[in-house]
């Protein structure tokens, strides 16, 4: 992400998650899922959220609501992810151990340590121990 205005404060929950050194060679992914009262609205707006996977067959980015749904379930240590869209969707877990995440304040908490897990679209799995995982706010649903 380039450049985001989020009005007076930051968005009140998010899930981002980074890994680029999975076992199968190429592959890399990020996601990003937020709730925000973006521009200051005084009501949240819907979740807003991006999917993006490589590998060695190509590229997809999915942009929840346009093109594709994302859709999270996590706790403090983990997240389970799914994506789904029209040319075919992965899954992906994520977890790491509380003890590796580190408070950032403003209720926001990471870690560089979380072991990852994607179910491919074609159906192969491939993982990684070295992602970035990180949340903010109450737990997303």
């Amino acid at each position: 992400m380039t450049c985001h205005y989020w009005g007076r404060n930051l968005p009140s929950q998010w899930v981002w998650l980074s890994g680029n050194d999975f076992d199968r060679p190429g592959t890399g992914v990020e996601i990003g899922l937020i709730r925000s009262r973006l521009w200051g609205a005084s009501v949240p707006l819907p979740r807003a959220a991006y999917a993006w996977l490589t590998t060695d067959s190509g590229q997809r980015l999915v942009v929840s609501p346009i093109n594709g749904l994302v859709r999270c379930h996590n706790d403090r240590s983990g997240a389970a992810v799914a994506v789904h869209a029209p040319r075919g969707g992965f899954t992906l877990h994520a977890q790491a151990a509380p003890e590796s995440f580190v408070d950032l304040g403003d209720a926001i908490s990471q870690t560089l340590h979380a072991r990852c897990r994607i179910r491919l679209p074609s159906g192969r799995s491939t993982s990684t121990d070295r992602a970035a995982l990180e949340f903010r706010g109450d737990r997303p649903r």
